[in-house]
């Protein structure tokens, strides 16, 4: 959709601050070195320690053009700092992925500047990776940002039929939806080998467990069934333990 025209000459700026999104987005910024897509990265220090999130651009041979420092006014000072980066930069296509605070950072800055006179007259589109997720609880903060974020975007990116459906309930045009898969299959993938490496240092099967959201750990602690997405021996990611 973005990328098969060969003749068409792009700039594409990733955005994204948290492990997930590092995660999930690699693969896209693997396919744009690949086509020899122009692209920038931009870390907005969302997560900011070792573990959170260097130790994945070491592991994924990613640089980030640009490190944003987070501070308590987050969202108020990423946006500004986005506004900035996206006016000097000017890409064709500014991609999100997923449901942070980071995404809701990005897509307001976008929209801000896409309906505010500047001397960057060409609209940047806004493409929302994982659209169309939705758990119905608006009492998550990740709940208002997915819903924000697909609103504002140009380009809906959803990982299943499901996602797409939630979209068209919406209203969301349908010309702007595209089922695509989850990206994080595409990660596993392409890390295959490093996953079978690190599998044969143990002796049982594993299991992967993402609890992430603060709800799971309510739940759990209320000794209430969750259905996790459990990845069995030989396919273990240990990026997403």
């Amino acid at each position: 959709m973005i990328i098969n025209n060969k003749n068409l000459i792009m700039k594409i700026c990733f955005v994204l601050g948290t492990r997930p999104e590092i995660i999930k987005l690699y693969s896209l910024i693997k396919l744009c070195k690949k086509k020899k897509i122009k692209y920038i990265i931009v870390h907005t220090g969302q997560h900011n320690t070792y573990l959170m999130d260097k130790k994945f651009f070491e592991e994924f041979k990613i640089v980030p053009n640009y490190l944003l420092k987070s501070n308590k006014n987050f969202l108020t000072a990423t946006i500004q700092k986005l506004s900035k980066i996206y006016l000097k930069e000017k890409p064709d296509y500014i991609i999100n992925q997923g449901d942070t605070n980071t995404v809701l950072a990005s897509s307001l800055a976008c929209n801000k500047l896409n309906y505010k006179k500047n001397k960057y007259t060409n609209k940047f589109r806004l493409v929302h990776v994982e659209a169309g997720l939705r758990s119905y609880d608006r009492s998550m903060p990740e709940e208002i940002n997915r819903i924000i974020a697909d609103q504002l975007a140009d380009i809906l990116l959803a990982p299943t039929k499901i996602s797409k459906n939630n979209l068209l309930k919406e209203n969301h045009p349908q010309s702007k939806i595209f089922v695509v898969g989850n990206t994080i299959s595409d990660s596993i993938r392409d890390n295959k080998e490093k996953i079978n490496e690190y599998h044969k240092n143990y002796n049982k099967d594993y299991y992967a467990k993402n609890k992430d959201k603060y709800s799971n750990y309510y739940y759990e602690k209320k000794k209430k069934k969750i259905n996790y997405i459990s990845v069995k021996h030989g396919s273990f990611n240990p990026f997403t333990d």
